[in-house]
This record gives structure tokens, C-alpha cells and sequence, in this order.
């Protein structure tokens, strides 16, 4: 890095739980953490903003280091989930109120509250109640309340999670609309996989109080680093490594010996929307290159999504998850998958793709 932006090393200490993560965000950035509850992301949050104490570690934004800084003179601000607004301000009182404390004269609060509202679409509820609001609404006023601060660093604590789906999306389209107008430098957490890989321009992935991997959306998504991330990050399937011999009679890994041990300590991994599908006995798989076939595969369970079927289909024991655009005709199928599209995993790491493993 320059200065500019985020530079984070934070070490904290809890009866049942440590965090240690070290990260930076460019200036400009939209970085979303994910994880599941309890990981560490909203603590993380804390930390940054001062509202929790480091047990070491420290701080930087914008090449300044605000470690030991007040909560109040570090220039970040945050939204919480619940929002927080004042229920006895207008939307304009609360939006204009972090000027107000600046003591920014009234003309110049005026003219930026409106442009604000303008920003997050609500010119037409300045006087408005917080309780008059929807959820959404709500949302917008805590963001412009945020950036009427001009901070250095907004933080956005699951801004979305009380909202329906069909709302949640809306609006984290407007988050990023409203992120590249500001060009403020932003972290989100969210639990959502979908909404940090459509808002994000990178991704940290957290567990147990530590990183997993930080990339982009489709970075993450398509060569996660661990089983973890691999799992977490979208669905998948996972099968033993020992299924090679009943798939690859032949194979051969990297020209050397396997043991059991090998095959026991090592999993394959394979997205849905990467395995093919033929229903119909007299046609080869529509595959060109080297794969693995999973012949008469029994098709349990068939799911209409809108977009695609989602099939549950069974093969020696295994389920296998597929994402395909037609219908099976029957309930017998044979499936296929790329070698290149498996991922091989051994001990919980990522060590490359079946292509490679086999010698291709």
C-alpha cells in the first residue's frame, strides 16, 4: 500500500475465543468480510472503530495510526443492523445531526442534508419520522446520516439482514451505487455468500477469528484455498478420492504411487453448475476433454429454481448436486465433470485440480 486506505493487525483475547487477522484495503475499495456466526467479523468492526481495545496489533487509515485514538476523532463511521436512527428526529434532523456536532453552520448543513437525500433517493422524506420509514427506507437514512460525517472509513455491520430478499437486493445495488458516487472506502460484513460476491470488490472470508483467504468474488468462488472457503462459498459436491478407481481404472497420480492413507487424507470437490448430464442411453456425454463419468446415476429429487432444475442424484452410495437447464426425461442419467473443474483437497488445503493430479 501508499498510506492510503486501511491497513489493519488486530489481536484480541476473549474467555472462548481469539481473533488475530491482519488485512489492508486500498482507498476507494468495497471489501466485504463474510463468515459464519461467531467467527470474528462484527468484532473485527469493534476493533477498528475503537469500541473494543486491541491486545495488540494496530490501526492505520490513510497512513495515519489511530490505534490509541479516540472512538471519536479516528473519521469512521458506522452502520449498524438495527440502524440506530432518532426516533423523535426527522429524516433531515437525523442525517444532519454528525454536522450539527461538527458545529458546520446551518446554511452549509442545509445544502448538504439535501444533497444526501438526493443521493439515497429520499428528497421527498425529509420530514419525515424514523417510525414512518420502511426498513429500507430506514437503511438509506442511516447510511446518509453516516456519510454526512465525510468519513475516511464507513463500516456497515449487516445493513440488510432484517430486510426480505427481494428488498435486500434492491438495495445492495443502491449501496454499491451510493459507494461509487462517494468513493468512500467501505467494509461490509454480511453473512449472504450472494450479496458480498455481487457488492464486493474483494472478498475476506473468515473463521474461527482468523482469514481464510481475501480475493475477489470470483477468485474465492471458482480456486478457494480451503475445504472450508470451498464449502462455505456456494454449494458444492464433495466425494472421496477413491472414487478415481471406479471412474479412471487407469489413472495415474503425478506418475506415483497412492496409498489409502493418500486417498483417505485427500477429497475431490466440484461446483453443480460444472457437472453434465445425459439422460438418453445412446448418447456419449457432451464432453471433449478429459472428465470423470458417474454412470447410471439415479435421479432422486428435481427442483424447478427459475433459472435451472437442481437435482439430487445418487451414484454408488454418493449423492451428487447438479444445477442443469433441462429436465431429465427419466430417473436413470449419467453425469460427467471436467477434470479441470474438480478441485482436489488434501488434509483441508487446496493442492490444485484433478487435471494436474492425474498427469494430463
Amino acid at each position: 500500500m501508499d498510506g492510503s486506505g486501511l491497513f489493519c493487525s488486530l489481536k484480541a483475547s476473549y474467555p472462548d475465543f481469539k481473533l488475530d487477522v491482519s488485512f489492508s484495503i486500498e482507498e476507494g475499495e468495497l471489501v466485504c468480510i463474510i463468515g459464519p456466526s461467531g467467527c470474528g467479523k462484527s468484532t473485527t468492526l469493534q476493533l477498528i472503530t475503537g469500541l473494543i481495545q486491541i491486545d495488540e496489533g494496530s490501526v492505520l487509515l490513510n497512513g495515519t495510526d489511530i490505534t490509541q485514538a479516540a472512538v471519536n476523532q479516528r473519521e469512521i463511521a458506522m452502520v449498524f443492523q438495527d440502524y440506530a436512527l432518532f426516533p423523535h428526529m426527522s429524516v433531515e434532523q437525523n442525517i444532519s445531526y454528525p454536522m450539527k456536532l461538527r458545529k458546520i453552520k446551518k446554511m452549509e448543513r442545509r445544502e448538504k442534508t439535501a444533497a444526501l437525500l438526493n443521493l439515497v433517493a429520499l428528497s421527498a422524506y425529509q420530514k419525515r419520522k424514523p417510525q414512518e420509514l420502511s426498513g429500507g427506507e430506514r437503511q438509506r437514512v442511516a447510511l446518509a446520516r453516516a456519510l454526512a460525517s465525510q468519513p475516511k472509513l464507513l463500516l456497515l455491520d449487516e445493513p440488510l439482514s432484517a430486510l426480505d430478499a427481494k428488498l435486500r437486493k434492491h438495495l445492495r445495488d443502491e449501496i454499491r451505487r451510493i459507494h461509487d458516487e462517494t468513493g468512500v472506502t467501505t467494509l461490509y460484513v454480511t453473512h449472504d455468500q450472494e450479496e458480498a460476491m455481487a457488492i464486493a470488490d474483494r472478498i475476506i472470508v473468515m473463521s474461527e477469528g482468523k482469514i481464510e483467504q481475501m480475493g475477489s468474488g470470483e477468485e474465492i468462488y471458482r480456486n478457494p484455498s480451503s475445504l472450508f472457503v470451498a464449502t462455505f462459498m456456494g454449494e458444492g459436491n464433495l466425494l472421496p478420492y477413491g472414487v478415481l478407481a471406479k471412474c479412471m481404472p487407469e489413472y495415474k497420480v503425478s506418475g506415483e504411487e497412492t496409498t489409502d492413507q493418500d486417498e483417505s487424507s485427500q477429497l475431490l470437490f466440484f461446483r453443480p453448475e460444472n457437472v453434465l448430464v445425459q439422460d438418453d442411453e445412446s448418447l456419449p456425454l457432451p464432453a471433449f476433454l478429459p472428465h470423470l463419468a458417474f454412470s447410471d446415476a439415479i435421479v432422486g429429487n428435481c427442483e424447478f429454481s427459475g433459472t435451472h432444475y437442481r437435482l439430487s442424484c445418487l451414484w454408488e452410495g454418493h449423492t451428487i448436486k447438479v444445477n442443469t437447464q433441462r429436465k431429465p426425461r427419466g430417473t436413470h442419467v449419467r453425469l460427467g465433470i471436467i477434470n479441470a473443474d474438480i478441485k482436489v483437497f488434501m488434509q483441508g488445503k487446496n493442492v490444485g485440480n484433478l487435471s494436474t493430479k492425474v498427469g494430463e
